[in-house]
């Protein structure tokens, strides 16, 4: 899981995909009324589209249309032609510029300021082209990032896997990190946790439009609307009206990956029962975490089950992926790093029991296994493999409610599949691309994202044009 969503690349993007709607100003001025589009570039070359969207009555909505292109929340300080300020609280981020004709003459600033040159409608959308990852060129980024270690993998259809890593496990040590060490995907387990539920599906123990009252109601009593009627395409697809989550304090870290916290998931879906709707059932997504809780919640009590215990059987088994596991990686492997008070600096953690998230979120963001084991899981999905039938992987990889949130996935422009992942001490993305059959991940032991990710994100793009 993400704790705080970021906006993609230089802003960072949500793992919180769909962090929630735009807080209007006053109305603006008539000349900014519309969308603006334009290019924010950052560290290793690493080239962002970003779309603004200004309603009339002030509301304003940004896109990162290369990390899912998912909306981010705003709050317009000032929108007259001489002085737009908006600010952009999930990724402590501000834009603040001047409107000269057709163009949008501006500032991004988190950490450090960027220029920001948006024009009207979509002038400004060629993406730069992304130059093939090499050592010395993921050693760069590495070190752009102040990352302890970074690693790729990446496959082609047919082809044998290409690896890079660069770095050290820990900063406090010396030992050089490797590809065959294991790392820490955070929120990429939605994509397993979907592939388990599509499983359970095909052998009979579960329904798609299971809904949360039918399964849980003889557990947690009667369940408010539009909670009860939510199935697990809802609660799967972000739009089950769920809130992002719920306080998490109550709730016992531990690395440990047997622990069996089936009463703790239920516990968490009574209390995300008592939130307020974000919207309809089916309606806008709002990303939640609590969503994949509920559903890791109702196959437990469909199979009498863990969720540990159900993903290693039915996901990890079948597909090869003998060294995933839960929990903070344990062992000579690498560990997870965060900020110390100066944003340079970096503190490793040890895998003990507050090196990860809660032990109740396994179903969202637990997940750490070596990059092979990941590029399995992708090779599933590239290949539809058959382990699952046509129609189950096009239900996973399609949205259901529209816009681009399909089962666990993000779909992209062009059809790539994608998401990303952290748990605040580390970081990763995948990437799948079903027509091509490339697959790629790329991870770093490393949560401080306004620095990290995009260094991940162009790690990942360029291990994809690699292969």
């Amino acid at each position: 899981m993400t704790k705080r969503p970021v906006l993609a690349g230089l802003a960072g993007l949500a793992s919180g995909l769909f962090t929630g709607y735009a807080q209007a100003a006053a109305a603006p001025a008539a000349g900014l009324i519309g969308d603006w589009t334009g290019i924010l570039g950052g560290p290793g070359g690493l080239r962002l589209r970003l779309r603004l969207a200004i309603a009339a009555d002030g509301a304003v909505t940004l896109y990162s249309l290369d990390q899912g292109g998912a909306p981010i929340a705003t709050k317009a300080d000032a929108l007259s032609a001489g002085d737009i300020r908006i600010q952009v609280p999930a990724v402590k981020g501000r834009l603040a510029g001047k409107l000269f004709g057709n163009e949008i003459r501006a500032t991004w600033t988190q950490g450090r300021p960027r220029p920001l040159l948006l024009k009207r409608g979509e002038a400004d959308l060629i993406a730069a082209p992304i130059a093939a990852l090499t050592p010395e060129a993921l050693a760069a980024l590495r070190v752009q990032a102040r990352s302890p270690a970074i690693a790729a993998m990446a496959q082609a259809r047919g082809g044998a896997a290409s690896g890079w890593v660069d770095g050290v496990r820990r900063l406090d040590g010396t030992a050089q990190a490797t590809l065959n060490d294991v790392w820490h995907v955070g929120c990429i387990t939605k994509s397993m946790t979907a592939t388990l539920v599509a499983r359970l599906v095909e052998q009979g123990a579960v329904a798609w439009t299971d809904t949360v009252a039918s399964r849980l109601g003889a557990r947690l009593g009667a369940i408010p609307q539009p909670y009860a009627d939510a199935n697990f395409l809802h609660l799967m697809s972000h739009h089950a009206g769920l809130g992002a989550n719920i306080p998490m304090l109550q709730f016992r870290a531990d690395h440990d990956s047997t622990a069996d916290v089936r009463d703790d998931r239920l516990k968490w879906a009574s209390q995300a029962f008592k939130q307020k709707p974000t919207a309809a059932l089916g309606g806008p997504g709002g990303y939640s975490n609590s969503g994949f809780i509920i559903a890791g919640a109702m196959v437990e009590q469909a199979t009498g089950e863990p969720w540990e215990t159900l993903i290693a059987k039915h996901v990890f088994q079948p597909l090869g992926m003998a060294r995933a596991g839960s929990g903070a990686p344990v062992g000579d492997q690498p560990w997870g790093h965060t900020a110390k008070l100066m944003p340079a600096e970096r503190t490793p953690i040890a895998p003990n029991a507050t090196a990860d998230n809660p032990a109740v979120l396994g179903p969202v963001g637990r997940v750490h296994l070596p990059l092979a084991d990941l590029i399995a899981f992708l090779r599933a999905h590239a290949d539809r493999s058959a382990v699952l039938s046509a129609a189950s992987w096009d239900r996973l990889h399609t949205p259901q409610f529209g816009g681009n949130g399909a089962l666990g996935l993000v779909v992209r422009e062009g059809g790539q599949l994608w998401h990303n992942g952290s748990n605040t001490m580390w970081y990763g993305e995948i990437a799948i691309e079903p027509t091509s059959g490339k697959v790629a991940a790329a991870l770093a032991n490393d949560g401080v994202l306004e620095s990290c990710q995009p260094a991940v994100a162009t790690a990942l793009a360029g291990a994809l044009a690699a292969v």
